[in-house]
């Protein structure tokens, strides 16, 4: 910003182009004497592509919103004396690109609006036009001289700065190099919108094999927010929804990137060039365990009949496998089996469920956490549920341990589930008594012994529990 001087409430400020040092335009400031004979220089409000700003440099030195290469741009400069327009006066309008080059000298005349016009477009080919141009209007009123100026951006709208594959490894997603077939690729993709108002971008994204046979695409609609004068805006975008198919050839893929005004069918046109990224497709031996389901997710170590719980698998390698899957349960201090079972001969993208029995005879009652604070949203307190976690084992896959779900076993005869068996669990005994399933009226939480049925089997094991508490957490 230069300095301005005040005369006779008058703001006036002239700007002349001096010194060119290493690339970088610096300017003069001169005050000059004309107190009613404003003069304002700005562009038109259209950008492309197709955008309407109000950004157009209106205002004394005021800058205004980004131009692409190849566009046209109008320069226009109004005129004033005492509040009403000049007409008939000459205007001189200087142009300089970003190198400090001097691009137009040209004189127009105001119309009877007091407005003068020039045009000019700015070549994508001509040497370096992206960057900072400088525009001034000048004209001589009164025998003074007057003048204004702007200066705008020349650039790719919106830019691809750069994009990073990403996977998702370790329960997030961050950069790598290699994909497995059936995994999903990710590319983390960062923008930049010189424009001083929002854009819309959609983002399209294509993957290529080793032998350039194409085996995903896909696209992201945004919106780029308004970058500001001299700070454009940047913004990571994650897009991670494609597959890599497992008929894809192994070996170095590419994922081609391109920003678009809107998508090609939709008559959308490239913001700037596209960004090729490269990355390993790769064969490898992996199963996965997708889902840990109890059969029911509360129980008591004195329920006659055992919980089961299903383990799916799929092998999502590329070759077949025979391995060991094996159930645990426990607490953050400890752990103990349910079973293990193998699996033969898993091919490739197959799945299976395999079921173990837990006999929960034996298992100690979960911890809890008593709250002494009755005003606590949690009081009287909670169960520390057992996580269930499964072990895939073999000879090729090694070790793998996977965590899904959780079952709380609570102390025997503890229907309330305050960590006690006292009064108010043979009260509640005692509304579903003799009361068999499905009967609306059976409770689950008194059929301590798990039977489908509250009778006098739950009441001696509430009898042999009496008044006692499970272990504080």
């Amino acid at each position: 910003m230069v300095e301005t001087g005040e005369v006779k409430g008058l703001l006036v400020c002239i700007l002349s182009l001096s010194t060119l040092l290493t690339g970088v335009m610096t300017f003069q400031a001169v005050l000059a004497v004309a107190t009613d004979a404003p003069l304002d220089l700005y562009t038109e409000t259209r950008r492309w592509y197709g955008y309407v700003t109000p950004y157009v440099g209106e205002g004394l030195n005021a800058p205004a919103d980004a131009y692409a290469a190849d566009e046209d741009v109008t320069l226009y400069a109004l005129l004033n004396w005492d509040g009403h327009p000049l007409q008939g006066h000459v205007l001189v309008f200087e142009v300089r690109d970003p190198r400090g080059d001097l691009v137009l000298n040209e004189t127009a005349t105001t119309n009877e609006t007091g407005v003068a016009t020039v045009s000019f477009g700015i070549s994508a080919v001509c040497p370096e036009p992206f960057g900072k141009w400088w525009c001034l209007a000048e004209a001589e009123v009164e025998e003074a001289w007057i003048n204004d100026t702007l200066m705008f951006d020349v650039g790719w709208i919106v830019e691809l700065l750069n994009v990073v594959p990403y996977g998702y490894r370790g329960g997030r997603w961050q950069p790598v190099t290699q994909f497995r077939k059936g995994e999903h690729v990710g590319f983390m993709v960062t923008l930049r919108n010189i424009a001083l108002t929002p854009r819309n971008v959609t983002i399209y994204i294509s993957v290529y094999d080793v032998c350039d046979f194409p085996v995903g695409s896909t696209f992201l609609e945004t919106v780029m927010p308004a970058g500001e004068w001299c700070a454009p805006m940047e913004a990571e975008i994650l897009i991670t929804c494609l597959e890599i198919p497992r008929w894809a050839l192994t070996g170095s893929a590419t994922g081609h990137v391109s920003a678009y005004t809107a998508l090609p069918s939709e008559c959308g046109v490239p913001y700037c060039p596209e960004i090729v990224v490269t990355f390993d497709i790769v064969t490898a031996h992996e199963v996965t365990v997708t889902e840990i389901t109890p059969s029911a997710t509360e129980a008591y170590p004195t329920w006659v009949r055992p919980l089961e719980i299903n383990v799916t698998v799929k092998n999502t390698g590329d070759f077949t496998e025979t391995f060991t899957v094996t159930a645990y349960y426990g607490d953050a201090t400890d752990t103990a089996p349910i079973g293990a079972q193998n699996v033969g001969d898993l091919a490739p993208g197959a799945g299976t469920t395999i079921t173990f029995t837990w006999n929960l005879t034996g298992a100690p009652p979960c911890r809890y956490r008593f709250i002494k604070n009755s005003s606590d949203p949690q009081w009287p307190g909670y169960y520390i549920p057992y996580n269930l976690s499964v072990n895939v084992s073999s000879s090729v896959l090694g070790q793998d341990d996977w965590y899904d779900g959780a079952v709380t076993v609570r102390l025997p005869g503890d229907a309330s589930g305050d960590g006690w068996a006292t009064g108010t669990d043979l009260a509640i005994l005692g509304r579903a008594w003799y009361k068999f399933y499905p009967d609306p009226r059976y409770d689950w939480r008194a059929d301590w012994s798990g039977d489908g049925q509250c009778t006098g089997g739950d009441l001696g094991i509430l009898a042999r529990n009496w008044y006692q508490s499970a272990q504080p957490a």
